[in-house]
């Protein structure tokens, strides 16, 4: 390892595979060669893969995590794979039980279970839920996963339980997704991980620092080991060898993502880029410049981040090329 990292800062991959017709080839070889470059993760040392749930729009293009993480899981030996995020409101929560319970199996026990309530509400709509009620969902659906869980992890099987047990248990470990401080302090009170994304507009890094704070307060507050969860940075990445290099191919990149994002197109995302990148909530440039913002990460209390390495159609090799210099 280089000093890029603080040797104590774990680093994971996230996926949000935003697909792009008119650049990729085909949404087969795209999810491909994304469990391809988890393979060079493991090998470069890092800890998870995660991987977005998505319905009906090119903002990504894994509508069930869980077939994904099945097929990483045979790929990969030590790496930690996970959803970031199943959202739990869109679904039958007995489905969600077995199909992730399923995931562990077959990874060996590997499974970082990361849930959330979403926030699209055209895939509300699209899978007939009540977006309104998604927070309500959510709980009653997490509710359910993790009893189901916990009783088949008993040998139980049942109505009230599944019968594909996860390998870890209770049960697999829980990553709540949130990018509010207060809702970050509940989900550490209940003992639970945080998921959480440094966004284009975020406008400072001690942002992000009061999030993992106040997460770090509750488990305190809730009685729990710190060791017990842990808080998860997602953060847009590009590097290069040069701050040019990097500019001519993450710009246009982040372009196509922040359209899919908005539903409006963006021509130019130059301004957006330099935004982020100044604030810290991009790490783009040279691996001196990441350096630097890396460092700032780290001050404000980070200590794991899941880079959003390969995004808007960028080419594979420069992608591939920025990973390896995420060591």
């Amino acid at each position: 390892m280089n000093n890029l990292f603080p040797s104590s800062m774990k680093r994971s991959l996230f996926w949000l595979l935003d697909y792009h017709p008119h650049a990729e080839s085909n949404e087969a070889d795209t999810m491909l060669k994304a469990i391809e470059h988890c393979c060079i993760a493991e090998r470069l040392g890092f800890t998870a893969a995660w991987c977005a749930e998505h319905h009906f729009q090119t903002l990504g293009m894994i509508p069930n995590p869980a077939v994904f993480l099945a097929a990483l899981s045979q790929k990969t030996t030590m790496l930690r794979i996970g959803p970031a995020i199943s959202v739990l409101p869109l679904h039958n929560s007995i489905q969600i039980a077995e199909d992730y319970a399923m995931v562990d199996q077959l990874s060996g026990g590997r499974l970082n279970m990361g849930v959330g309530t979403g926030g699209q509400a055209i895939e509300a709509q699209g899978m007939g839920t009540q977006f309104g009620k998604r927070k309500e969902l959510f709980e009653q659906n997490l509710i359910d996963v993790i009893d189901r869980w916990t009783i088949a992890s008993e040998g139980k099987i049942n109505i009230n339980s599944i019968n594909a047990a996860p390998i870890q248990t209770p049960t697999p470990p829980i990553y709540v997704t949130s990018n509010q401080a207060g809702m970050a302090y509940k989900i550490g009170l209940a003992g639970r991980s945080l998921l959480t994304l440094v966004s284009p507009s975020v406008g400072k890094l001690e942002d992000i620092g009061e999030r993992i704070s106040a997460h770090k307060r509750g488990l305190r507050d809730g009685g729990h080991p710190k060791t017990v969860a842990e808080a998860v940075v997602v953060i847009f990445t590009h590097l290069n060898d040069s701050e040019e290099r990097a500019r001519e191919i993450a710009i246009p990149a982040l372009g196509h993502t922040l359209s899919a994002m908005s539903g409006n197109p963006i021509s130019d995302a130059t301004d957006v880029y330099h935004m982020m990148q100044r604030t810290g909530a991009g790490l783009f440039g040279s691996e001196q410049q990441a350096s630097e913002i890396v460092t700032r990460y780290a001050e404000v209390g980070v200590e794991h981040i899941a880079f959003l390495n390969r995004f808007g159609a960028m080419p594979w090799d420069e992608a591939e090329q920025s990973l390896n210099r995420l060591t």
